[in-house]
Formats: structure tokens, C-alpha cells, sequence
């Protein structure tokens, strides 16, 4: 599996047409775009090269500002480069990353960095609890449950999260992606 940090190059790729002599019609104006789109900064952004496809992953440094380093900084030393999912139960998670302990001694062990602080702006809620949070929502395009003035991003399938032991504190460099209704992890 190789991991590399993707920016938006269509412009890049692009010619330019050759000039046309023909008169002009007059200009149309492009249509707004949606305001449920957003653009992704390509600090945010990693391709994650797989030998079934590219998967794109948008990371929240608001939600995980420790976690989104060490990645990123992982991802940048080319650590996952030849690496596998490890890890793969149908129905539950694909689990990358070194799984071996003395792997990891360069890499240090991350707070759990689950819960903030409530911040009532940019919150849109879906309208009904579940069993994992009182309220639940969107955040940025994210996932989110809140509860008792704490907010966490939501493991939904296809979410990206760092795999830890038992201990909250454990977190370090590999991750995982729930394959299928996870929310507890």
C-alpha cells in the first residue's frame, strides 16, 4: 500500500484551446456552485494508493490535531509505502499500518483525542438521537455525536481512525476503516 498526499492538479493538466476567429456569443453566467460543497485543502488531503484503487481520505485537524500530525508526518516519511491492510474482517474494519511493537518505537503514543468541547456554530443536526449519542449531526462534512457538552466524529463506514490497545493513550501510527457499522470503536 503506498500512502501520498494528493492536490487538485486539474488545472495543471489542462491545454489551452487554440484561438477561435469565429465571433463570440455572449457569456453565460456559471451556475452558483452548491453551498453544500466545500473545498478540501490539500494539507487535508491523502490518496491512498491500493492495488484495488485509489481511496481518498479528508482528515479533521480541528477534531484530531495530534493524530492528523503524526499521520501526516507518517505519510510524508513514506511509512505505509509496501505495507498492507493487516488486518481485514468483513463487515467490521480493514486495519494498516506496522503492527509490530518494535516498528513503532520512533513513533510516540497519542492521546485519545475523541471528545471536544462543544461549539454550537457550523453543527447541523440530523434530527434524532441514537444509541451512541444524544444528538447527532454533520460538522464540515463530517460525522458527529454530541453529548453532554462533548463532541466526537462518528466511525461510519468508510471514516478513517487510529488504532490503539486497550489503553486510551495508545494510539501511534496505524489506522483503520470500518467496513461496516462500527460507532463504538
Amino acid at each position: 500500500m503506498t500512502v501520498a498526499f494528493g492536490a487538485s492538479l486539474l488545472g495543471a493538466c489542462q491545454t489551452q484551446p487554440p484561438p477561435d476567429p469565429a465571433p463570440k456569443l455572449a457569456a453565460v453566467d456559471a451556475p452558483t456552485p452548491d453551498a453544500s460543497w466545500r473545498e478540501v485543502g490539500a494539507e487535508n488531503l491523502v490518496i491512498l494508493k491500493t492495488m484495488s484503487g485509489d481511496v481518498v481520505i479528508e482528515l479533521a485537524p480541528e477534531a484530531a490535531p495530534e493524530h492528523v500530525a503524526q499521520f501526516r508526518e507518517a505519510v510524508r516519511a513514506n511509512l505505509y509505502n509496501g505495507e498492507y491492510f493487516y488486518r481485514v474482517i468483513d463487515g467490521h474494519v480493514a486495519q494498516a499500518g506496522l503492527e509490530f511493537e518494535h516498528l513503532l518505537e520512533d513513533w510516540a503514543e497519542l492521546p485519545l483525542e475523541a471528545e471536544r468541547a462543544v461549539d454550537p456554530d457550523g453543527f447541523v443536526p440530523l434530527g434524532n438521537e441514537d444509541l451512541f449519542a444524544s444528538q447527532v449531526g454533520h460538522r464540515d462534512g463530517f460525522a458527529v455525536g454530541r453529548e453532554n457538552g462533548q463532541e466526537w466524529l462518528l466511525h461510519c463506514p468508510g471514516a478513517l481512525g487510529m488504532a490503539r490497545n486497550a489503553p486510551p493513550h495508545s494510539g501511534s501510527t496505524e489506522f483503520f476503516i470500518p467496513i461496516g457499522q462500527r460507532r463504538y470503536l
